[in-house]
């Protein structure tokens, strides 16, 4: 069977989609998911948030974009308390 066949059916019985795929189905379509499965099919796969995921690279952001007198204004776009702009800044 190709993949092209494949999605014909699936697109067909989409409501028989098991539970949590029916929703990435939703979202993503068949092709993203299609290759989900292809890329990590048989695997444990944790997806973290997006904050989790992206953690080093706000923090390199951050860093950036800190002179020194912006923790407040920082916290406030990043919607991360200052505490925590002062941690990843280093002080």
């Amino acid at each position: 069977m190709t993949d092209s066949e494949l999605k014909l059916i699936v697109d067909a019985y989409p409501e028989w989609i098991k539970y949590p795929f029916d929703d990435l189905y939703a979202h993503f379509g068949f092709e993203r998911l299609h290759a989900l499965s292809r890329a990590c099919g048989g695997t444990t796969l944790y997806i973290p948030t997006p904050q989790r995921m992206f953690a080093k690279c706000l923090a390199l952001h951050i860093r950036g974009a800190y002179d020194g007198s912006n923790t407040k204004d920082l916290a406030q776009q990043y919607e991360l308390s200052a505490k925590t702009i002062r941690g990843i800044v280093g002080g």
